[in-house]
């Protein structure tokens, strides 16, 4: 299949594209870097601009570098479709890596067939490395197909898996650009594109990727902790989501 590796990062970020190289290197794969486009400082009549286009639509008016972020993701999928690509690989410049893509893109085609998806998400924001196994367990999943170790399938919900590395399909491409254009969400709606624009959004676990801690995100002035529950809240909730899972896989219920 033809794909590419398209990485998001803002002119200048040398520290963060030469730690994209290195998690990329260790694998023998090489990404194409895409300017990012920087809103942080745009004149206000053009952010006003997208502001009546969300008004108009009931969504919340996204700041400046949202709007950025947004526009940058769009760019690639109009490089998706332009090159006609089978797929490819998005991450953003913080992505750590924790496996090989090349599990993923060589199993592609079987993936796609057995769990059609427009998006495929590789990995989330915001959660350690060790927690990886507890966030599963929060955010069940039902599984639509297997490939070795991999599934692939639905979560529960959406919300908060971020946009650090996922698979995009030329469908999904085209089906980005006309929900988001003009840009009336977050690069990372997922939930929205999904309720109201019909997109396909599956995740991959094991996830091959997750957001780095080293470097602060442009959009926020701080990366968000685990919380710690008491017990009996921590309790409740794993029995909760493994009633989600337990519904979603054998009683036929559907994720949000």
């Amino acid at each position: 299949m033809n794909y590419e590796i398209f990485v998001v990062s803002l002119a200048g970020e040398n520290a963060r594209r030469n730690h994209v190289k290195s998690q990329f290197a260790q694998y023998e794969l090489e990404p194409e870097f895409v300017n990012a486009i920087d809103m942080r400082n745009t004149q206000q009549e053009l952010l006003s601009n997208y502001h009546e286009v969300m008004r108009s639509k009931n969504v919340r008016e996204l700041c400046a570098s949202e709007v950025g972020c947004a526009l940058s993701h769009l760019k690639i999928a109009q490089q998706v479709v332009e090159r006609n690509l089978d797929f490819a690989l998005v991450a953003e410049d913080d992505v750590c890596l924790l496996r090989n893509p090349k599990d993923v893109f060589t199993q592609m085609p079987e993936f796609l067939q057995q769990a059609a998806f427009d998006v495929a998400i590789l990995g989330y924001v915001k959660v350690y490395r060790e927690h990886l196994a507890d966030y599963y367990h929060r955010m069940p999943m039902k599984t639509e197909a297997k490939f070795g170790d991999y599934i692939v399938g639905s979560p529960w919900k959406q919300k908060h898996c971020g946009a650090v590395a996922y698979i995009l399909t030329q469908e999904g491409a085209r089906k980005l650009l006309c929900a988001n254009t003009p840009v009336s969400y977050v690069a990372d709606a997922w939930d929205e594109f999904v309720y109201r624009h019909d997109l396909r959004v599956k995740h991959i676990r094991p996830s091959i990727a997750i957001e780095s801690l080293d470097f602060l995100s442009t959009n926020n002035n701080d990366k968000h902790r685990p919380v710690q529950k008491n017990v009996f809240s921590q309790m409740f909730h794993l029995l909760k989501c493994k009633c989600l899972e337990i519904g979603m896989n054998y009683l036929h219920i559907s994720p949000r």
